[in-house]
């Protein structure tokens, strides 16, 4: 059941550009959603507070919590590549996942907020 692993079904150009405008806006999506749905009281004084949180966990250190698991992953899988190619889509498709999970939980949040479900604050 291992099919063989060739060089035109690796992880094609295709792919990986697709991946990589997912993430985008997923990304892009994420720092919109948490600067403006995710507020406590002060909603105006806490703006560039969140906008700098937001664009810390988004850009920085989900990143790099993406590359810490990619490269455990890619010592599990696809035993038949180099390390570079196997790690570059492990790495992204950790970091779409992630971004995947933060955004349903964003999306979630704005219905509730949108339905006027009493959110606490921070």
């Amino acid at each position: 059941m291992i099919e063989e692993i060739t060089q035109e079904n690796q992880f094609p150009a295709k792919t990986r550009i697709r991946y990589v405008l997912i993430i985008i806006l997923l990304t892009v999506f994420n720092i919109f959603a948490f600067t403006f749905f995710v507020h406590g009281k002060d909603f105006e004084k806490d703006i560039m507070g969140n906008f700098t949180n937001a664009l810390t966990t988004f850009v920085f250190a989900l990143p790099i919590l993406s590359l810490i698991i990619g490269l455990i992953v890619a010592l599990f899988t696809y035993k038949q590549l180099e390390y570079k190619k196997k790690y570059f889509r492990s790495f992204l498709l950790t970091l779409g996942s992630i971004n995947v999970l933060f955004a349903i939980g964003l999306f979630l949040t704005i219905v509730m907020k949108l339905l006027g479900y009493p959110l606490s604050s921070i």
